[in-house]
């Protein structure tokens, strides 16, 4: 688990997450998963993910009510920056057609994804 904040820095075209069991892989996954889907969703949907009384939340019931958010900043070959957060008060990817165009050139895939290609072959 993640208590605090914490930066990954993701400068190559493939990532692979790996680690013990209970260690934050699906946690990473599921915030960036998250927050890509979340230029499809409304606000109110995106918001009840940062609401630890909503039965759908992501909040790390361990954290002692410290706010949640899931923050991304991206940096081109420029070196500008661009930040894009989502929380229970802050949801500034909705209608962005570059985090759009970034989820549907994303690949995330767990575990379920791989064996179900494994499976097919």
């Amino acid at each position: 688990m993640f208590h605090g904040e914490k930066t990954i820095d993701i400068d190559r075209k493939n990532v692979l997450i790996y680690g013990e069991n209970g260690s934050g892989k699906s946690s990473i996954y599921w915030a960036l998963y998250t927050f890509f889907q979340s230029v499809f969703k409304n606000v109110p949907d995106v918001q009840n993910y940062f609401n630890p009384r909503h039965d759908y939340n992501l909040v790390n019931r361990f954290a002692n009510g410290n706010p949640s958010f899931i923050e991304l900043i991206f940096e081109d070959e420029n070196e500008d920056l661009r930040t894009k957060r989502i929380s229970n008060t802050t949801v500034n990817t909705i209608g962005d057609q570059f985090i759009e165009s970034c989820s549907l050139c994303s690949d995330l895939i767990d575990y379920k994804s791989i064996f179900n290609i494994i499976i097919s072959q």
